[in-house]
């Protein structure tokens, strides 16, 4: 790593069995000046999503690893209260121990806010793509027979994108493979 800072990306998913996980990625510019972004951990929450849950452990991996929140640079995360709020947020208590840094409301997050407000038209295409395409997805025997067919056609791509309303740009990932 060129220097110490650091930015933190932090979000939070529950898995199908209900199970909730606070993953962390970290970025940081390397020796050869290139973007280097590491998914740290993926760890579970056993209590609430609360911001001092949340900070709690955050701070018990960096003591763990012999972190310092100084070099914190940049934090970004989704605009749950429990994360940005400026009161009592998972930010102000990050911000607290890192003075430095600096707070985004993810990207990925506002896209998806954003997409949820379409047009009735252009709604009305995604609905249909995103329904053929978990038709085909789900059956394993039509998604075998679609892959056959888009490599006899010579298409750029030879499968389909299962749609997920909770994964990043899973709209337009599956309209653009469409």
């Amino acid at each position: 790593m060129r220097g110490n800072e650091f930015s933190l990306q932090l979000d939070e998913a529950t898995t199908s069995n209900k199970d909730v996980y606070l993953i962390w990625y970290v970025r940081f510019i390397d020796n050869d000046d290139n973007i280097v972004e590491n998914l740290l951990f993926c760890k579970p929450i056993l209590t609430n999503c609360r911001a001092h849950e949340l900070f709690t452990i955050l701070n018990n991996f960096f003591q763990e690893n012999i972190l310092e929140w100084k070099y914190c640079v940049a934090l970004c995360t989704d605009g749950a209260r429990a994360m940005c709020g400026r009161f009592g947020g998972l930010r102000t208590l990050v911000q607290g121990v890192a003075v430095n840094a600096k707070w985004t409301h993810c990207l990925i997050h506002r896209e998806a806010l954003a997409s949820q407000q379409l047009s009735g038209d252009l709604n009305g295409v995604l609905e249909v793509v995103v329904k053929t395409v978990n038709f085909i997805k789900a059956r394993p025997l039509k998604a075998r027979l679609f892959q056959r067919l888009c490599d006899e056609l010579g298409a750029e791509h030879n499968n389909l994108l299962f749609y997920c309303n909770a994964r990043r740009l899973s709209k337009g990932k599956v309209l653009l493979r469409v």
